[in-house]
């Protein structure tokens, strides 16, 4: 399977969603991924054991993680050390989590490569 160039993962800290994004400014869904809610800490774990194994199976090459900071600054220390460097861009934000990939995809214009 080809990675995608670039995962966007948006999280709350009780649930995610994964689009991918393949060089322009549209998001799809990764609808082959995801992760079951937990509590915040346990899920931090889970999300980050699970965007581990994505990327040591090559999925993405890039990482946007999109949520509260508190959260992204938990999520990242508990990722791998490679996967940490995959990502690209944090972009603290919590209206994010219910979006569309076209709500998801104009709101994050600005971090997506072109």
């Amino acid at each position: 399977m080809k990675p995608s160039d670039t995962w966007v993962c948006v999280a709350d800290g009780e649930r995610a969603q994964f689009f991918q994004c393949d060089g322009g400014r549209d998001l799809e869904p990764v609808i082959d991924f995801c992760v079951p809610r937990a509590g915040q800490g346990a899920f931090a774990g889970r999300l980050a054991g699970q965007l581990d194994r994505a990327a040591r199976g090559h999925r993405f090459e890039h990482l946007v993680l999109v949520g509260p900071k508190a959260f992204l600054r938990e999520l990242e220390d508990t990722m791998a050390p490679a996967t940490r460097e995959l990502i690209v861009a944090d972009v603290v934000d919590t209206n994010l989590a219910r979006a569309t990939p076209r709500e998801a995809g104009i709101h994050l214009s600005s971090v997506l490569p072109h």
